[in-house]
């Protein structure tokens, strides 16, 4: 699967989330039936067969989790979900929120600063001109 497809897969499962996972509900329950129906075919009484067939298909709840840890979309929620729980944090308790911002500001300026200095100094080459014999 291409990169630009997964995208798009991954952009549709987050913008219509209760669609895609209707389709996958009707998707795996038409699996269901089907080896239900072959089960049928074969003798077996309806309950039964229906019984067996989610056994077979590994528990209806199991295959929507296996599908959904595939999807694209999984690492795109989970680091909304993260960015979410660290703003509920910082909400909570300000001071520490506000002590952890200006230690990150001042660490990236120093560093900055520092990495400016270094390059200018050392890592430019002199403009002069190296004459040959």
């Amino acid at each position: 699967m291409g990169m630009r497809s997964r995208l798009n897969s991954a952009f549709k499962t987050l913008l219509r989330k209760q669609l895609v996972e209707s389709e996958l509900d009707s998707e795996i329950q038409s699996y269901v039936d089907a080896i239900t129906d072959e089960k049928i075919a074969g003798g077996i009484s309806p309950i039964e067969a229906n019984r067996q067939a989610l056994l077979e298909a590994g528990g209806l709840e199991q295959v929507k989790q296996a599908v959904r840890d595939q999807r694209a979309s999984t690492v795109v929620e989970s680091v909304f979900q993260d960015i979410c729980y660290g703003l509920r944090q910082m909400r909570r308790n300000p001071a520490f929120a506000s002590a952890a911002i200006i230690s990150l500001a001042l660490g990236i300026g120093a560093t900055t600063a520092i990495f400016s200095a270094v390059y200018g100094l050392l890592i430019r080459p002199y403009p002069m001109r190296i004459q040959t014999a």
